[in-house]
């Protein structure tokens, strides 16, 4: 029964899918302007990688999210499906298409700020 239970909750933890994301770019604010960059292949297995599979939770936090500080991913109908990053270098990521929080290790969002930053994306960016 115990067995049974644990299953039972591990199986209802959502989690974050990212296997129909494709075709990702970074947004950011520069100061004075949004800035869109496309992100290679590369950058972006790595990030769908670390992101891919974590639980999902719902919160209030106040870290700041937003296309200030994104990376911007498409299904593959086209829809948009926005990822924000915490804007004040708390270890946190916003599903936007999920409308929940992703918590991310530190050694992981060291490894995604590394990525952002080839494009411009530098954090913390309040």
């Amino acid at each position: 029964l115990i067995i049974v239970s644990l299953l039972l909750y591990k199986c209802s933890v959502k989690r974050f899918d990212s296997s129909k994301l494709l075709n990702g770019y970074v947004s950011f604010n520069d100061g004075s302007n949004l800035v869109t960059k496309r992100m290679t292949a590369e950058d972006e297995r790595n990030i769908l990688s670390i992101l891919d599979g974590n639980k999902l939770f719902h919160e209030s936090l106040s870290c700041g999210f937003g296309p200030e500080a994104a990376v911007i991913f498409y299904d593959e109908t086209g829809i948009e499906m926005p990822i924000y990053f915490a804007q004040d270098d708390c270890d946190y990521v916003y599903s936007a298409q999920d409308q929940m929080f992703i918590a991310v290790s530190d050694a992981d969002i060291e490894v995604i700020y590394s990525i952002l930053a080839r494009y411009g994306l530098v954090f913390p960016c309040i």
